[in-house]
Protein backbone atom coordinates (compact mmCIF):
# COMPACT_ATOMS: atom_id res chain seq x y z
CA UNK A 1 0.00 0.00 0.00
CA UNK A 2 1.19 3.64 -0.94
CA UNK A 3 -0.01 7.08 -0.54
CA UNK A 4 -1.31 6.90 -4.47
CA UNK A 5 -3.69 3.88 -3.95
CA UNK A 6 -5.01 5.70 -0.77
CA UNK A 7 -5.25 8.79 -3.05
CA UNK A 8 -7.03 6.55 -5.82
CA UNK A 9 -9.14 4.71 -3.22
CA UNK A 10 -10.50 8.11 -1.39
CA UNK A 11 -11.39 9.05 -5.02
CA UNK A 12 -13.41 5.83 -5.56
CA UNK A 13 -14.81 6.54 -2.16
CA UNK A 14 -16.09 10.26 -3.19
CA UNK A 15 -17.29 9.87 -6.67
CA UNK A 16 -18.77 6.50 -5.98
CA UNK A 17 -17.79 5.08 -9.22
CA UNK A 18 -14.43 3.47 -11.05
CA UNK A 19 -15.71 5.69 -14.03
CA UNK A 20 -16.30 9.10 -12.53
CA UNK A 21 -13.12 8.89 -9.92
CA UNK A 22 -10.31 7.54 -13.44
CA UNK A 23 -12.03 11.16 -15.05
CA UNK A 24 -11.27 13.32 -12.06
CA UNK A 25 -8.27 12.10 -11.77
CA UNK A 26 -7.06 12.08 -15.37
CA UNK A 27 -6.26 8.33 -15.98
CA UNK A 28 -7.84 5.04 -17.60
CA UNK A 29 -10.68 3.21 -15.91
CA UNK A 30 -8.74 -0.02 -16.46
CA UNK A 31 -5.43 1.29 -14.67
CA UNK A 32 -7.93 2.50 -11.60
CA UNK A 33 -8.96 -0.70 -11.22
CA UNK A 34 -6.16 -3.09 -11.44
CA UNK A 35 -4.84 -0.11 -8.64
CA UNK A 36 -7.93 -0.95 -6.43
CA UNK A 37 -7.73 -4.88 -6.55
CA UNK A 38 -4.15 -4.39 -5.69
CA UNK A 39 -4.78 -2.69 -2.30
CA UNK A 40 -7.61 -5.33 -1.58
CA UNK A 41 -5.21 -8.13 -2.46
CA UNK A 42 -2.57 -6.62 -0.48
CA UNK A 43 -4.43 -6.00 2.36
CA UNK A 44 -6.47 -9.01 2.49
CA UNK A 45 -9.85 -7.57 2.38
CA UNK A 46 -13.32 -6.53 0.37
CA UNK A 47 -13.15 -2.64 -0.02
CA UNK A 48 -15.80 -2.23 -2.49
CA UNK A 49 -19.15 -3.95 -3.24
CA UNK A 50 -19.63 -3.31 -7.15
CA UNK A 51 -22.82 -2.66 -8.47
CA UNK A 52 -24.42 -1.57 -11.29
CA UNK A 53 -25.20 1.36 -9.56
CA UNK A 54 -21.50 2.13 -8.76
CA UNK A 55 -19.20 1.37 -5.88
CA UNK A 56 -20.30 1.11 -2.52
CA UNK A 57 -17.74 1.02 0.54
CA UNK A 58 -17.87 -2.35 2.90
CA UNK A 59 -17.12 -2.09 6.50
CA UNK A 60 -13.55 -2.36 5.62
CA UNK A 61 -14.04 -0.11 3.18
CA UNK A 62 -15.41 2.55 5.18
CA UNK A 63 -12.80 2.01 7.94
CA UNK A 64 -9.75 2.63 5.51
CA UNK A 65 -11.63 5.29 4.00
CA UNK A 66 -11.46 7.29 7.78
CA UNK A 67 -7.55 6.39 8.47
CA UNK A 68 -6.51 7.21 4.65
CA UNK A 69 -8.37 11.21 4.74
CA UNK A 70 -6.58 11.43 8.07
CA UNK A 71 -2.70 10.24 6.52
CA UNK A 72 -3.35 12.40 3.61
CA UNK A 73 -4.23 15.18 5.37
CA UNK A 74 -1.37 14.97 7.12
CA UNK A 75 0.71 14.37 4.31
CA UNK A 76 -0.57 17.68 2.76
CA UNK A 77 -0.04 19.45 6.14
CA UNK A 78 4.15 18.16 5.37
CA UNK A 79 4.18 19.36 2.15
CA UNK A 80 2.77 22.63 3.12
CA UNK A 81 5.19 23.01 6.58
CA UNK A 82 8.23 22.36 3.80
CA UNK A 83 7.36 24.58 1.12
CA UNK A 84 6.68 27.26 4.36
CA UNK A 85 10.19 26.58 5.39
CA UNK A 86 11.06 27.66 1.62
CA UNK A 87 9.04 30.59 1.90
CA UNK A 88 6.25 29.79 -0.31
CA UNK A 89 3.67 30.89 1.18
CA UNK A 90 0.70 28.90 0.12
CA UNK A 91 -1.69 26.01 1.11
CA UNK A 92 -5.36 25.26 1.80
CA UNK A 93 -7.76 25.70 4.57
CA UNK A 94 -11.18 24.45 5.42
CA UNK A 95 -13.21 25.53 8.28
CA UNK A 96 -16.76 24.73 9.42
CA UNK A 97 -18.60 27.68 11.17
CA UNK A 98 -22.10 26.96 12.77
CA UNK A 99 -24.52 29.21 11.44
CA UNK A 100 -24.52 31.77 14.02
CA UNK A 101 -21.16 30.87 15.56
CA UNK A 102 -18.61 33.37 14.47
CA UNK A 103 -19.12 34.32 10.48
CA UNK A 104 -18.00 38.05 10.71
CA UNK A 105 -14.83 37.39 12.31
CA UNK A 106 -13.79 34.41 10.69
CA UNK A 107 -14.51 36.99 7.40
CA UNK A 108 -12.33 39.67 9.02
CA UNK A 109 -9.61 36.37 10.30
CA UNK A 110 -9.94 35.48 6.71
CA UNK A 111 -9.40 38.49 5.01
CA UNK A 112 -5.92 39.48 7.15
CA UNK A 113 -5.17 35.97 6.65
CA UNK A 114 -4.75 35.99 3.16
CA UNK A 115 -3.60 39.66 2.48
CA UNK A 116 -0.32 38.31 4.74
CA UNK A 117 -0.11 34.70 2.48
CA UNK A 118 -1.74 35.86 -0.79
CA UNK A 119 -1.54 32.39 -2.38
CA UNK A 120 -3.67 30.93 0.37
CA UNK A 121 -7.31 29.43 -0.11
CA UNK A 122 -9.77 29.35 2.37
CA UNK A 123 -13.05 27.27 2.24
CA UNK A 124 -15.58 28.08 4.94
CA UNK A 125 -18.47 25.28 5.01
CA UNK A 126 -21.30 26.51 6.98
CA UNK A 127 -23.54 24.09 8.85
CA UNK A 128 -24.70 22.54 12.04
CA UNK A 129 -22.19 21.19 14.33
CA UNK A 130 -23.56 17.43 14.57
CA UNK A 131 -23.00 17.43 10.73
CA UNK A 132 -19.70 18.96 10.60
CA UNK A 133 -17.74 16.72 13.70
CA UNK A 134 -17.53 14.10 11.33
CA UNK A 135 -15.96 15.62 9.17
CA UNK A 136 -13.78 17.11 10.88
CA UNK A 137 -12.84 13.55 12.40
CA UNK A 138 -12.25 11.88 9.59
CA UNK A 139 -9.55 14.92 8.14
CA UNK A 140 -12.09 16.65 5.65
CA UNK A 141 -11.66 19.57 8.07
CA UNK A 142 -8.52 21.38 9.65
CA UNK A 143 -11.11 23.00 12.24
CA UNK A 144 -14.32 24.60 13.56
CA UNK A 145 -15.28 27.56 14.87
CA UNK A 146 -18.38 26.73 17.12
CA UNK A 147 -20.50 26.52 20.31
CA UNK A 148 -19.92 22.11 21.25
CA UNK A 149 -18.83 22.48 24.78
CA UNK A 150 -15.83 20.74 25.38
CA UNK A 151 -17.23 17.49 26.70
CA UNK A 152 -19.74 17.21 23.80
CA UNK A 153 -16.64 16.77 21.13
CA UNK A 154 -15.59 13.47 22.08
CA UNK A 155 -12.13 12.34 23.32
CA UNK A 156 -11.42 13.05 19.27
CA UNK A 157 -12.14 16.14 19.73
CA UNK A 158 -10.41 19.16 21.15
CA UNK A 159 -11.79 22.51 22.01
CA UNK A 160 -10.29 25.97 22.70
CA UNK A 161 -12.10 28.54 24.07
CA UNK A 162 -11.50 31.24 21.60
CA UNK A 163 -14.17 34.53 23.25
CA UNK A 164 -17.02 34.83 25.19
CA UNK A 165 -20.18 36.27 23.40
CA UNK A 166 -23.90 37.40 24.66
CA UNK A 167 -27.02 36.19 22.73
CA UNK A 168 -29.78 38.80 22.88
CA UNK A 169 -32.92 39.87 22.05
CA UNK A 170 -31.89 42.76 19.31
CA UNK A 171 -34.00 45.87 18.31
CA UNK A 172 -33.55 48.95 16.61
CA UNK A 173 -33.04 52.06 18.25
CA UNK A 174 -35.92 53.20 16.82
CA UNK A 175 -38.21 50.35 17.90
CA UNK A 176 -40.74 51.48 20.59
CA UNK A 177 -39.03 49.16 23.05
CA UNK A 178 -35.73 50.51 22.72
CA UNK A 179 -35.55 52.99 25.46
CA UNK A 180 -37.18 50.60 27.93
CA UNK A 181 -34.68 49.83 31.47
CA UNK A 182 -36.53 46.30 32.28
CA UNK A 183 -37.90 43.79 29.76
CA UNK A 184 -39.74 40.59 30.10
CA UNK A 185 -40.58 37.91 28.01
CA UNK A 186 -44.20 39.19 28.03
CA UNK A 187 -43.74 42.73 26.76
CA UNK A 188 -42.64 40.66 23.45
CA UNK A 189 -45.04 38.03 22.87
CA UNK A 190 -46.99 40.12 20.59
CA UNK A 191 -43.74 41.47 18.82
CA UNK A 192 -42.83 40.87 15.52
CA UNK A 193 -40.56 38.40 15.02
CA UNK A 194 -37.80 37.13 12.37
CA UNK A 195 -35.87 34.17 13.50
CA UNK A 196 -33.37 31.50 12.08
CA UNK A 197 -34.77 27.78 10.89
CA UNK A 198 -36.16 25.86 12.78
CA UNK A 199 -33.26 23.94 13.54
CA UNK A 200 -31.09 26.65 14.95
CA UNK A 201 -30.08 26.15 18.74
CA UNK A 202 -30.63 29.70 19.36
CA UNK A 203 -34.24 29.52 18.20
CA UNK A 204 -34.90 26.32 20.15
CA UNK A 205 -33.23 27.96 23.16
CA UNK A 206 -35.38 31.34 23.07
CA UNK A 207 -38.45 29.23 22.19
CA UNK A 208 -37.74 27.02 24.49
CA UNK A 209 -38.22 30.38 27.30
CA UNK A 210 -41.08 31.25 26.16
CA UNK A 211 -42.51 27.59 26.91
CA UNK A 212 -40.74 27.43 30.18
CA UNK A 213 -42.30 31.12 31.28
CA UNK A 214 -46.23 29.59 29.82
CA UNK A 215 -46.33 32.08 26.74
CA UNK A 216 -47.81 31.35 23.87
CA UNK A 217 -45.96 29.74 21.45
CA UNK A 218 -43.34 31.74 19.36
CA UNK A 219 -45.06 32.87 15.77
CA UNK A 220 -42.20 34.60 13.76
CA UNK A 221 -43.48 36.23 10.65
CA UNK A 222 -40.50 35.50 8.96
CA UNK A 223 -37.71 33.06 8.59
CA UNK A 224 -34.64 32.49 7.35
CA UNK A 225 -31.10 31.14 7.62
CA UNK A 226 -29.36 33.97 6.25
CA UNK A 227 -28.20 36.34 9.34
CA UNK A 228 -27.52 39.29 7.00
CA UNK A 229 -31.30 39.41 5.74
CA UNK A 230 -31.98 39.40 9.55
CA UNK A 231 -30.45 41.81 10.59
CA UNK A 232 -31.30 43.91 7.38
CA UNK A 233 -35.07 43.55 8.63
CA UNK A 234 -34.73 44.71 11.73
CA UNK A 235 -32.70 47.44 10.98
CA UNK A 236 -34.95 48.62 8.72
CA UNK A 237 -38.76 47.94 10.49
CA UNK A 238 -39.75 46.70 13.84
CA UNK A 239 -39.07 43.81 14.19
CA UNK A 240 -37.29 41.66 16.93
CA UNK A 241 -34.20 38.83 16.05
CA UNK A 242 -32.57 36.86 18.75
CA UNK A 243 -28.95 37.37 17.61
CA UNK A 244 -24.80 36.92 19.20
CA UNK A 245 -23.82 39.94 19.68
CA UNK A 246 -20.53 39.56 17.95
CA UNK A 247 -22.55 39.62 14.85
CA UNK A 248 -24.62 42.68 15.77
CA UNK A 249 -21.23 44.25 17.34
CA UNK A 250 -20.53 46.93 14.18
CA UNK A 251 -24.12 48.21 14.10
CA UNK A 252 -24.54 48.60 17.77
CA UNK A 253 -21.70 50.80 17.84
CA UNK A 254 -23.13 52.78 15.53
CA UNK A 255 -26.33 53.43 17.21
CA UNK A 256 -28.54 51.51 14.82
CA UNK A 257 -29.56 48.55 16.72
CA UNK A 258 -29.34 47.81 20.36
CA UNK A 259 -30.17 44.74 22.70
CA UNK A 260 -33.18 45.08 24.59
CA UNK A 261 -32.79 43.82 28.66
CA UNK A 262 -34.82 40.95 28.67
CA UNK A 263 -32.63 39.41 31.42
CA UNK A 264 -34.36 35.86 30.72
CA UNK A 265 -33.34 35.69 27.18
CA UNK A 266 -29.95 37.34 27.66
CA UNK A 267 -27.75 34.62 26.82
CA UNK A 268 -23.56 33.64 27.87
CA UNK A 269 -22.31 31.21 25.72
CA UNK A 270 -18.45 30.32 24.95
CA UNK A 271 -16.82 30.37 21.41
CA UNK A 272 -14.65 27.61 20.45
CA UNK A 273 -12.23 26.33 18.39
CA UNK A 274 -12.89 22.74 17.55
CA UNK A 275 -10.01 20.21 15.87
CA UNK A 276 -8.60 16.98 16.29
CA UNK A 277 -7.49 15.92 19.34
CA UNK A 278 -3.96 14.13 17.49
CA UNK A 279 -2.57 15.34 14.49
CA UNK A 280 -0.85 18.55 13.34
CA UNK A 281 -2.15 21.91 11.69
CA UNK A 282 -0.84 22.99 8.07
CA UNK A 283 0.85 26.46 8.10
CA UNK A 284 -1.82 28.40 6.14
CA UNK A 285 -4.65 26.79 9.05
CA UNK A 286 -2.55 27.62 11.78
CA UNK A 287 -2.25 31.38 10.36
CA UNK A 288 -5.66 31.71 9.68
CA UNK A 289 -6.22 30.56 13.77
CA UNK A 290 -3.66 33.08 14.67
CA UNK A 291 -5.30 35.85 12.78
CA UNK A 292 -8.58 34.54 14.64
CA UNK A 293 -7.41 34.59 17.84
CA UNK A 294 -6.23 38.33 17.19
CA UNK A 295 -9.60 39.72 16.18
CA UNK A 296 -11.36 38.02 18.88
CA UNK A 297 -8.13 39.33 20.90
CA UNK A 298 -8.77 43.06 20.14
CA UNK A 299 -12.60 42.91 20.55
CA UNK A 300 -14.20 44.36 23.96
CA UNK A 301 -17.07 42.10 25.10
CA UNK A 302 -20.30 43.74 24.81
CA UNK A 303 -22.92 43.97 28.15
CA UNK A 304 -26.40 44.52 28.38
CA UNK A 305 -27.70 47.40 30.11
CA UNK A 306 -29.16 46.20 33.46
Amino acid sequence: MDLRQLTYFLSVIEHGSVGKAAEHLHMTQPALSKSIRRLEEGLAVKLFERGPEGMTPTSFGVALATKARFISLEMRNVVEELDDLRGVRRGSVVVGSSPSAAGEILAQATRRAIARRPDLRVTVIEGMQEALLPCLRDGQMDFIVGTTAPEQGGEDVRADLLFKDEVAVIARTRHPLAGARRLDLSDLVDCNWVLANDSDALRRHLEQLFVQAGLPAMQPKAISGSAQFIKSLVLDSDFLAYLPRILTQAEESAGLLVPLPVAEATWKRDVHILRRARGSLAPGAQALLSELRQVCGRRRELKVPA
